[in-house]
């Protein structure tokens, strides 16, 4: 498998992920679209609600769903790890996720120590680059702090993918040594959320709206993972 590249590796990471999602919760999502670039590979799961959760969603029990969903992941993340280092030869570090309920997606995000050879290994500025980073500075001051270090890459066309390191302050590190880091998490998410799909300087710098945005924290290394997904450019 290590000889794998290009369309056929994306084929098989995304038909593995499909039938693993739909062998714990009973149903899968319509389509999985795996991109390869840099360190990361993003998974973005489309179209993917079971029916119990679509009762939930009308009852207004989003952290319902989100705790339940938190548990099978705790049993898909390493199956998936090890899936992803057997067909690459080389372990992502971690692997962090997202779901957008409203538009029932999702986006897995698996960050590896080295340059991916099957991917994209080049880093290119893309056109507008500093000022998406200022914008994600500017939204991480409102909320916590800005970030001691930040880096964004175009992962395709229309995904967008932003690494802060350094964003923890002392109060927030005090709960999560409280083990109320999903609760930190969730109010996090649900304000920087709000302030990037907002945001008019994004969607002004990108030339398109914002379609998903996904967030996770990786806080034993201090950083998280925004993932932006657009609409098509406008004409």
């Amino acid at each position: 498998m290590d000889q794998l590249h290009g369309q056929q590796l994306h084929q098989l990471i995304a038909s593995f992920t499909g039938k693993m999602f739909r062998d714990h919760f009973g149903k899968g999502p319509e389509s999985v679209i795996v991109s390869i670039n840099h360190k990361f590979i993003t998974i973005y799961l489309k179209n993917f609600l079971i029916p119990t959760e679509r009762v939930l969603l009308q009852q207004n029990q989003e952290l319902m769903i989100r705790q339940i969903r938190s548990r099978m992941m705790r049993q898909i993340i390493p199956e998936l790890k090890s899936y992803l280092g057997d067909v690459l030869q080389d372990y992502p570090e971690e692997i962090l996720y997202d779901w957008d309920y409203e538009s029932r997606s999702g986006m897995l995000v698996a960050l590896f120590p080295n340059i991916l050879e099957c991917g994209d290994p080049a880093v290119r500025a893309y056109r507008g680059r500093l000022e998406i980073e200022r914008e994600l500075m500017r939204i991480s001051g409102r909320i916590q702090q800005e970030p001691a270090e930040i880096s964004s890459y175009e992962i395709n066309p229309r995904t967008w993918l932003v690494v802060r390191s350094g964003i923890l302050g002392e109060l927030e590190k005090e709960l999560i040594r409280m083990e109320l880091g999903d609760l930190l998490g969730d109010v996090k998410r649900r304000l920087e959320k709000g302030y990037i799909k907002d945001s008019t300087v994004i969607s002004s710098v990108l030339s398109r709206s914002i379609a998903d945005c996904f967030i996770d924290w990786d806080y034993a290394r201090d950083r998280s993972i925004t993932v932006i997904t657009t609409h098509p450019p406008r004409s």
